[in-house]
This record gives C-alpha cells, sequence and structure tokens, in this order.
C-alpha cells in the first residue's frame, strides 16, 4: 500500500508553537484548502 509523497517538517521540540504563516506553507505545498482547514465559510 502506497502513503503517498512524503515531506519532511522540522520539530524544534516541545513547547515550541508553530506559526500561522508556517502551516498556510504547508497546507500550500500539499495544496490544502487554507480557507477549509481553518473553518472559513465562504
Amino acid at each position: 500500500m502506497s502513503k503517498g509523497s512524503q515531506f519532511t517538517i522540522k520539530n524544534h521540540g516541545m513547547g515550541i508553537e508553530i506559526t500561522v504563516p508556517v502551516i498556510n506553507a504547508a497546507l500550500r505545498r500539499f495544496d490544502i484548502d487554507s480557507k477549509e482547514f481553518w473553518g472559513e465559510t465562504p
């Protein structure tokens, strides 16, 4: 069974928050609609 493409996302340790711009960049990279992800209504 194939898992598809895999990409590394850095982990800087516990207690480090991932900022919104970093999350949005990951969403773009994985072609995920950011409005759908964040639960925004059209």
